[in-house]
């Protein structure tokens, strides 16, 4: 576990701090998440991994979107904290805004005031976009699929509601035919 702490440590040091080293760092950091389950005496790994989302202050980033996601998608939510995600659930209705302004690395609006040697550092601009919207879209795609029966989540919109709030919203060039042609 020690030499396990310190590769998490070295990995979000520099998503933190390396702007153009953070979609690679949130890479690994996902594949590890794949790679741990579905193996329970790997929770321990998870929880380091999840622990160091808020210390290092890289869960509202798209890559920490896509860590919590994956870490949402194969473990259960005893492994999230309360206190980051609206019940525990970035793509939740009510954390929209706040999701629209992570994915477009709009960080002013997302983190909190404190010590600014711990803030994000924004990223420069990508002619493709981050492995994290895949995470995203496939997350919301899958929920909307399973939607019709799901009471665990009933105040999931569908996937058009999302595109509007969060796609369209992040990239305001995007013409709204593609809501029709992506939703069917």
């Amino acid at each position: 576990m020690e030499c396990w702490t310190k590769v998490l440590d070295s990995i979000y040091k520099l998503a933190r701090d390396i702007p153009w080293l953070r979609e690679e760092c949130g890479l690994i950091l996902c594949d590890a998440v794949k790679s741990l389950y579905p193996k329970e005496a790997h929770e321990s790994y998870i929880r380091e991994i999840i622990q160091r989302l808020t210390s290092y202050n890289v869960a509202k980033t798209p890559e920490g979107v896509a860590i919590w996601l994956t870490t949402l998608s194969v473990f259960t939510e005893d492994v999230l904290p309360d206190d980051i995600w609206r019940r525990k659930d970035p793509l939740c209705t009510k954390e929209r805004r706040m999701l629209a302004n992570v994915m477009k690395e709009n960080f002013i609006n997302v983190l909190d005031s404190g010590d600014s040697s711990k803030k994000i550092k924004s990223g420069s601009a990508h002619s493709n976009p981050s492995f994290a919207w895949d995470v995203v879209l496939a997350t919301i795609m899958e929920r909307t699929r399973n939607r019709r029966g799901d009471i665990k989540h009933p105040e999931q919109s569908d996937f058009s509601k999302f595109w509007v709030d969060v796609v369209d919203g992040a990239c305001n060039s995007l013409p709204r035919f593609l809501i029709l042609l992506i939703s069917g």
